[in-house]
Parts: C-alpha cells; structure tokens; sequence
C-alpha cells in the first residue's frame, strides 16, 4: 500500500522535465481532489483506487497537458471557470489584462470580447458591471458551449449575448462598441512552444498564419468602424509583436503598449480618435 509521502515524492520523479516551480504544492493539489482532505499525514496510507486516480493525473501533467483540463476547472479573479480541451486553458497573462480593464471600463458601457474561448474575459467583465452589455463572439461551436456553461454557472447568462462568428462577419454593420477586446490567436506558423501546448490545446486558438498576426488583422479591418466615439480596444498579443507591429499600427491609430506582470509587453491598447481607416475596410 502506498502512504501520503510516497505518492508526493514520486511527483519529483515523473514531473521532473515540467517546468513547475513546487511540484509538491501541485502534487498536493492532485492529491486533494481525490480524497477531498485538505490536510494529509504523510504515514497515511492512500486507498489503492485514490493512488491510481491520482497517478494517472501525474502522467497526464507530466505529458504537457494543462493541469486545468486535468482539474476541470480554473481560477480566475473572482471566479471558478470550467475548463477543458473545447477552449484554450486561461493564461495569467489574460488573468492580468481583465485587471486592468476592470479599473477603467464604466458600469453601462458595451464591450465585446472577439475569439472568447472559455468565456474569461466576457464573463468576469460580465459579472463585475452589472449593467454592461456583453457580446462574446468565436467561431468555434464547441467553445462557445463551454462559454454558455461558464454563464450559467456565474449566474450571467441572461445578461450576456453569445455568437458564433468569425471574428465580424456575422455581427450586424451597425453594432459599434464602447470596449473591443481580445486575445486572438497569435502563435506564428514556426514558433516554438512548449509541446504541450500543441498536443493537447485546440490549434484553432493557437495558430495564427505566417508571423501570428492575420486574426490580429482581420479583427483591425474594421476597428474604425466598429469602435463607438471615445471606445477602446485591447489585444493580449505575443512576445515580439510589440516591436515587430508599433511602427506600422501608430501611423494609423493611436496606439499604447503596455507590459505584463513579468515585463513583457504584450498588451495592445487603440483608442477611438484621430485614427485613419484600416485599408479596405
């Protein structure tokens, strides 16, 4: 029979190439779910059934796939999230950019969040202005499902309006927005990512052409118009696009970059004012 402290100490071993800071905390949580005790003494010995349960979630961690989707569920802000292989697993990147936008979005304005996925961005906006009112659009059926669970479990469900786009093509040329948001996909044809991350989260969220941008692009063709007098629109984009995209963009809008909590700047802030119009749109 296996004890506490012989299923924590193999975590060491099968988790040894993952690059996870304390293994033994995230052990612990997997332990948890499975025996549904927050506290352990180490000699105690672990129900054979529990020990496999919690062995298969290691090998699965251990395989790159997102300990959301092993867990089912993930924290972000205020709220407890569903989470699984329909929608890209949340990031604290985006965890952060929500933060930022709930400082400055007013109580009443319209926002629409582009390529929602699980819903994080719409609903947790959704959920803190009451009086919002909230698009969430994607093109992907599966993830809006997820989108419609996260509403129903938050309680926002007949607050918010859920559509299954690409990008602008089925929402109507009249709806302009105080607030355009997104965190598209921006992962470029060769870029290296962990391997995880390929393998096990839909590619659909991930891959966007040559040097990660065309979704950035096809949502900027009608920005101008979209945006209400005096709106906003913010991108979570990659690494580089900061310093591959800043001199193109500010000779058509006006554009701000702002940094993550880790010094990355990946953030893309345009504001409705003196802006020309995208070519073509």
């Amino acid at each position: 029979m296996t004890h506490v402290f012989e299923a924590l100490g193999l975590a060491d071993v099968v988790l040894a190439e993952v690059p996870i800071v304390d293994k033994r905390w995230i052990a612990r949580r997997l332990l948890q779910r499975h025996t549904q005790q927050s506290l352990f003494d180490n000699y105690e010995p672990l129900d054979q059934a529990v020990f496999e349960a919690y062995w298969d979630d290691l090998k699965r961690l251990a395989a790159g796939e997102p300990i959301g989707y092993i867990e089912g569920t993930v924290e972000f802000l205020d709220w407890t999230f569903k989470s699984d292989a329909r929608a890209l697993c949340p990031r604290q990147e985006t965890e952060y950019l929500v933060s930022l936008l709930r400082q400055q979005i007013s109580d009443g304005s319209t926002i629409i969040d582009l390529g929602c996925g699980s819903g994080v961005i719409g609903l947790s906006l959704a959920a803190a202005f009451p009086n919002a009112r909230v698009t969430l659009v994607d093109i992907s059926r599966e993830a809006l499902e997820l989108t419609r669970e996260n509403a129903a479990h938050m309680g926002v469900a007949e607050r918010v309006h859920i559509h299954q786009s690409d990008w602008w093509r089925d929402i109507p040329n009249t709806e302009t927005f105080d607030w355009i948001i997104s965190n598209p996909p921006y992962v470029a044809r060769n870029d290296e990512v962990e391997s995880g991350v390929r393998r096990f989260e839909p590619a659909l969220a991930l891959d966007s052409g040559e040097d990660g941008t065309d979704d950035l692009f096809a949502i900027l063709q009608q920005l101008d118009r979209r945006l209400a007098p005096g709106g906003q629109a913010w991108f979570e984009l990659g690494h580089n696009h900061a310093n591959q995209l800043n001199e193109t963009l500010k000779q058509i809008f006006d554009v701000s970059w702002h940094p993550d909590p880790w010094g990355v700047v990946r953030y893309l802030q345009i504001q409705k004012g003196s802006s020309h119009s995208w070519p073509n749109s």
